[in-house]
């Protein structure tokens, strides 16, 4: 075999491994969701933390709550979050274009529905946010997490594109360039029945 076709098949296989680690294997990301404590509301209190070296921003509804969540079933995890929606919005007046996001319920046949708006938030590099998620008493165990969007440059950009597209040709979920799904490791659940000692 020539070496101009060793190196092309060279070259090819070294670039099918990179894809593949980059679609199936997990990075650590630079932001982090983390329990910090239960409140008598019932709720739980989360920090959020930029952990990267540039300014975030991140996505809650009015009351600072995650966006996302999953509950856990007799079956396991099941996914029971909102759509996410990014968009731009121009202010006639300032003539300025500003990032909004809405969160929506899936519709089969129609898309969505109940959209919602959604707050949006920066966080500096080394900061951290309190969000709170409330809690069904005795329910089943819950896991919480929000979307970040960290900025990406033209050359990330165009590589999460591509890298986008090729997930939706494996079927595979994939999300705008540099948006992010942040979630909570550590399941929540809150429990209002005694305990054995406090039964005694």
């Amino acid at each position: 075999m020539k070496r101009p076709a060793l190196i092309t098949i060279g070259t090819a296989a070294a670039l099918l491994v990179g894809v593949c680690l980059v679609l199936f294997i997990p990075v650590r990301e630079p932001v982090s969701l983390t329990f910090l404590q239960y409140e008598p509301w019932p709720a739980a209190k989360l920090k959020l933390t930029n952990n990267s070296r540039k300014t975030i921003t991140y996505v809650t509804d009015r009351a600072d709550a995650p966006v996302l969540c999953r509950l856990k079933t007799s079956a396991g995890w099941t996914n029971t979050s909102r759509q996410v929606l990014g968009g731009t919005w121009r202010n006639a007046a300032t003539g300025k274009t500003n990032q909004i996001f809405a969160s929506a319920d899936p519709a089969p046949g129609i898309g969505i529905s109940n959209l919602k708006l959604l707050e949006r938030r920066e966080l500096e590099p080394g900061q951290s946010a309190e969000l709170y998620i409330i809690l069904e008493p005795d329910g089943p165990p819950v896991r919480a997490g929000t979307v970040c969007i960290v900025p990406q440059g033209k050359l990330a950009q165009r590589f999460g594109q591509w890298i986008g597209n090729i997930k939706k040709w494996c079927h595979l979920k994939s999300n705008p360039p540099g948006q992010i799904e942040i979630w909570c490791k550590e399941p929540l659940q809150i429990s209002l029945k005694p305990t054995n000692a406090e039964k005694r």
